[in-house]
């Protein structure tokens, strides 16, 4: 009688390291990418009260449609078709990837890449801040 409070308290110490590795494994996993050999980046947070534009969409160039040799976002919003707006870079935008973040003046990723793009909208335009790929 005196072995059945040990086998209890072995079976929850047990059920606890499992409990503890599963969480461990998946929090650590959860921070990686599907390669599992690089770490997710960060993004660093941009104090920038003048950023009213953060819309994720398919970054679009050269378009027929559109006016040629310029950049544009195609998202959509609640209650409306799909819009477009021209964006605009300078020598502050930052372009975060996967393999991190760096000053961009001009994209470095091809049509219909999907992208999240954060600026300063100003008429029909956007001044881009950072684009990061989601």
């Amino acid at each position: 009688m005196k072995k059945k409070p040990y086998w209890i308290i072995g079976a929850v110490a047990m059920i606890i390291i499992a409990a503890y590795l599963i969480f461990l494994f998946e929090f650590h996993s959860a921070s990686y990418n599907s390669d599992g050999l690089s770490p997710l980046p960060t993004p660093t947070p941009i104090s920038d009260k003048s950023i009213n534009f953060n819309h994720i969409g398919n970054f679009q160039m050269s378009d027929p449609k559109l006016k040629s040799n310029e950049f544009y976002l195609i998202y959509e919003a609640p209650g409306t078709p799909a819009m477009t707006v021209r964006l605009y870079f300078n020598s502050k935008t930052i372009c975060q990837d996967y393999s991190g973040e760096s000053l961009c003046p001009s994209p470095l990723f091809g049509n219909g890449a999907r992208i999240q793009v954060l600026g300063t909208q100003v008429k029909n335009y956007v001044l881009v801040k950072r684009i990061t790929i989601p």
